[in-house]
C-alpha cells in the first residue's frame, strides 16, 4: 500500500479502490473490488479523468460507468439504462398495494414474482424488446396457459412501463407494440333441469344444498352468494340485495359498480332461502356459512373441492366449473323468453351487450 502511487480522488484499501468525484453537486464515491496495484491505480486514475471530462461536457452517463451502483438510478442521465425491470415493477407493486383490493394484490404478487421478475427482472428498462415479450407470451400459450391468463400476467408490466413513459423515465415504451392475445369464446355448458336436480340430490348437507340451488336460480357469482347476510334478503318482496363479495375471507364491494343491484327471486331460489332460514344456522348473520369452520367460506376452492366435485362425480355428470351455474341461469331465463335487459340487470352487467354476445344462441332458439 505504501509503495502505491498517489492520485487525486483515488483511494486504495486492502481489497478495493474507491473513485471519488462530484456530479450534479453530489459527492460520489464508487468502490471497485480489486487488489490495489500500481497498474490498477493508473487505470482508475485515467477512468476518473474521463469521468470528469464527460461531466464537464455534459455527456456523463452514470449507469454506463457504474451499472450496479445505487446512485446510478438516482443520478444517471439515462435512467432507462440504469433501472432494472425488477426495480420498476416492485416499485409499481408497492404503489398498487395502497389502492387495490386484497384479491387484486394477491393476483399481482403471484404473476410478478412467479412470472415477470424471473423472466425479465434482470434486464434494464431499455433492454426490453417487443419480440422478447411476444415470444414469451407464445411459449406460455404453448405450455397450456389460457390467452386471458397470459394477458392478465402482462398487466403489471404493461402498466409499470406506461407509468415510466409518462414520467419521462423512458423515451419510448416497447410494450405499446405488444398486443394482447385474442380471447377464446367463453366455454358455456349450462346444466339441464334434470342435471341440476341430480347434482342437488348428491349434496348431503342441507345448508350446502340450499346454497348451490340458490346459485343455479339467481346467477350469482360464487363470491357474491358466499357474502350474503340475512339483512340482504327481502322475503316479503321476494328480492335479494347484492352489494358485496367475499374474496379470501375478506368482504369487498362487488366486482363492478353495476354489480350492486337488487334481484328478483326465482321461486326455487326463494324456496332455497326459506329452507335455509328454517335451519336456524346462527353464525355471524351469514346466510351460507362454512359449517366446518363455523365462519365465512375462505375461498371458492373449498366449495369446489368439498361440495361441487363430489356431487358431479356421484351424479355421473361431466365436470364443469361452478361458474356454469351462472351460465345456466342466464340460458334458462333467455330460453323462457325473459327480456335480455332484465337478465343483464339480474346478473350485474352494465348493459345487455354482454348478454347478447355471450348468450345469443339461447335468444335465437327462443
Amino acid at each position: 500500500m505504501t509503495n502505491l502511487p498517489t492520485y487525486a480522488g483515488i483511494k486504495p484499501n486492502k481489497s478495493s479502490i474507491a473513485i471519488e468525484f462530484t456530479y450534479n453537486n453530489v459527492r460520489c464515491r464508487e468502490t471497485i473490488k480489486c487488489t490495489p496495484t500500481k497498474t490498477r491505480m493508473q487505470e482508475l486514475a485515467r477512468k476518473r479523468e474521463a469521468i470528469l471530462y464527460e461531466i464537464s461536457l455534459g455527456t456523463f452517463d452514470y449507469a454506463k460507468h457504474f451499472p450496479n451502483s445505487k446512485k446510478a438510478t438516482e443520478l444517471s442521465s439515462n435512467k432507462a439504462n440504469a433501472i432494472t425491470i425488477k426495480q420498476l415493477i416492485t416499485d409499481w407493486f408497492e404503489r398498487q398495494r395502497k389502492v387495490c383490493q386484497l384479491s387484486t394484490i394477491r393476483g399481482y404478487k403471484s404473476v410478478i414474482y412467479f412470472h415477470l421478475i424471473p423472466q425479465f427482472g434482470h434486464l434494464k428498462l431499455a433492454e426490453l424488446k417487443p419480440t422478447m415479450v411476444t415470444d414469451w407470451m407464445t411459449d406460455l400459450v404453448c405450455d397450456g396457459t389460457k390467452p386471458k391468463r397470459v394477458n392478465n400476467i402482462l398487466t403489471p408490466l404493461r402498466d409499470a412501463y406506461k407509468r415510466a413513459y409518462l414520467d419521462s423515465v423512458i423515451d419510448k415504451n416497447p410494450i405499446d407494440r405488444v398486443k394482447n392475445l385474442k380471447l377464446e369464446r367463453p366455454d358455456i355448458k349450462p346444466f339441464t333441469e334434470n342435471e341440476i336436480n341430480s347434482i342437488l340430490s348428491f349434496i348431503p348437507n342441507e345448508s350446502d344444498r340450499n346454497m348451490i340451488e340458490l346459485a343455479f336460480y339467481t346467477g350469482l357469482r360464487t363470491s357474491e352468494y358466499m357474502a350474503l347476510t340475512w339483512s340482504d334478503v327481502d322475503f316479503k318482496n321476494k328480492r335479494l340485495n347484492i352489494d358485496k363479495a367475499l374474496v379470501y375471507k375478506h368482504l369487498k364491494s362487488t366486482k363492478t359498480k353495476s354489480g350492486i343491484r337488487t334481484i328478483e327471486l326465482h321461486d326455487r331460489a326463494l324456496q332455497a332461502l326459506h329452507k335455509q332460514k328454517a335451519l336456524n344456522v346462527n353464525i355471524e348473520n351469514i346466510v351460507f356459512p362454512d359449517l366446518k369452520n363455523k365462519s365465512h367460506w375462505h375461498d371458492t376452492s373449498a366449495i369446489r373441492k368439498r361440495i361441487w366435485i363430489p356431487a358431479l362425480e356421484k351424479a355421473n355428470i361431466e365436470y364443469r366449473n361452478p361458474y356454469q351455474t351462472r351460465h345456466t341461469f342466464a340460458s334458462q331465463m333467455l330460453s323462457q323468453g325473459k327480456n335480455p335487459l332484465w337478465v343483464a340487470n339480474q346478473m350485474g352487467h352494465i348493459d345487455w351487450g354482454m348478454i347478447i354476445k355471450t348468450y345469443g344462441k339461447w335468444i335465437e332458439n327462443n
